[in-house]
């Protein structure tokens, strides 16, 4: 066992407020849409919604968008975990006495993980879906709730525009997000007495919807933007998890701590910075952390280790499915020159000038200046830049993001 993963951690911290708030939406018939940068603690708060609104006898289900880019993947998962009405769905399909004919019999049939791939497809899951949530609404009892909790709904969207070429992908939604989001709206407004849809994105997924058109598919969630902790709650964080783990940082080394991430304090950053902390105690066995030690532990351990790397990759991942591939070059173009500008910020002209480097020749003629604006801000949203108030300027906004790229990818 490695000693970050010997550390004793605290998986909810700090969003009770918004607990609370999300719960009281939630019981209250709303459905409710989260917005915030990556890494602020949604997918965290959905997780613990959903474990209080299970104590107390509601159905929850959960799905993770950023992993299954397609609305039938959905639908299948949800008809696993309701098998027994899912079974009574797909006698009512017109293909039902094809399917038996072809994998098994009404008496001997496929188990329900084959036959959900079978059954369910991009040609009918509105209708077993729409099916699915009627079952689910008609057993819900009297005074309980089904809650769908759905994360990176923005990143199918993308993924299933990118489908479409780019003189239309941002000024008109492809056919299969129309769909979507259209039966998605219909359901949500159809059964919203007893089934509330909790959904979260780091990309701004209203600002995405409203560039298609199709805004008003989410209207009637109630949006919540999740904030950064506040530098007495990411100040605590650390103290806490220092008693709770029997190691010694004092006051001013964890605000030195706080100063070196920046003023953004996002929460998975300030626990990668605690685990560092920790993993250098526990390798060189010592309880105890001072202000000196920490340049070696930031630069050696938190913006060297898995923990900012691996993010660093996952968000890159990300960029490279939902982007087109001229948009995702100029993003990590922008960022890597970034990384190098030694007043540490760089202006739109700059960006601009990105289309003239050599790599850049096979796609300069794909780039406009839609394709810059809609580059900086999707790294804006995304937590990675910041533009400077009343001036075209751009700067990282988070330091270790800044080191780890200049480490890893400036060069």
């Amino acid at each position: 066992m490695s000693s970050e993963s010997s550390n004793k951690k605290n998986e909810f911290y700090g969003r009770e407020v918004e607990l609370e708030l999300l719960i009281e939406h939630v019981t209250q018939g709303k459905s409710v849409y989260i917005s915030g940068a990556r890494r602020i603690g949604k997918t965290t708060l959905m997780r613990e919604a959903e474990k209080v609104l299970k104590e107390i006898w509601n159905k929850c289900f959960f799905h993770d968008f950023g992993g299954d880019h397609s609305p039938a993947a959905w639908i299948c998962e949800l008809a696993k975990k309701n098998e027994g009405l899912f079974k009574v769905i797909i006698r009512g399909l017109k293909n039902f006495d094809e399917i038996m004919t072809k994998y098994g019999t009404q008496k001997n049939q496929p188990p329900l993980s084959m036959l959900t791939e079978i059954v369910i497809d991009d040609s009918n899951w509105k209708e077993v879906g729409g099916n699915l949530f009627e079952k689910l609404y008609e057993s819900c009892p009297d005074g309980k709730k089904i809650v769908v909790f759905l994360d990176e709904l923005a990143v199918m969207i993308q993924y299933m525009q990118k489908k479409q070429d780019k003189e239309s992908r941002r000024t008109k939604a492809h056919d299969e997000v129309v769909d979507f989001m259209n039966w998605f709206s219909s359901i949500q407004r159809r059964f919203n007495e007893r089934i509330s849809f909790v959904i979260a994105s780091s990309v701004r997924l209203d600002r995405l919807l409203e560039r298609l058109n199709l805004r008003g598919t989410i209207e009637n969630f109630e949006h919540y933007p999740l904030e950064a902790w506040k530098h007495e709650t990411a100040k605590n964080y650390i103290t806490e998890m220092a008693h709770k783990n029997a190691v010694d940082i004092s006051s001013e080394t964890a605000e030195k701590m706080l100063d070196m991430l920046g003023n953004t304090h996002i929460p998975h950053y300030v626990d990668k910075f605690f685990n560092s902390v920790y993993s250098y105690l526990r390798i060189n066995n010592r309880i105890s952390c001072s202000i000196k030690d920490l340049p070696e532990i930031y630069s050696e351990y938190l913006i060297t280790g898995p923990g900012i790397c691996a993010t660093l990759s996952e968000i890159i991942s990300s960029f490279e499915e939902g982007l087109p591939e001229h948009e995702y070059f100029l993003a990590m173009r922008t960022l890597s020159k970034l990384a190098q500008a030694q007043n540490e910020v760089i202006t739109m002209q700059e960006v601009k000038e990105i289309i003239y480097e050599k790599e850049a020749k096979d796609i300069k003629d794909k780039i406009d200046e839609e394709s810059i604006k809609n580059v900086l801000i999707i790294l804006e949203e995304e937590g990675f830049i910041l533009k400077d108030k009343d001036e075209d300027k751009y700067r990282f906004l988070l330091p270790h993001i800044r080191d780890c790229w200049r480490k890893r990818r400036g060069k």
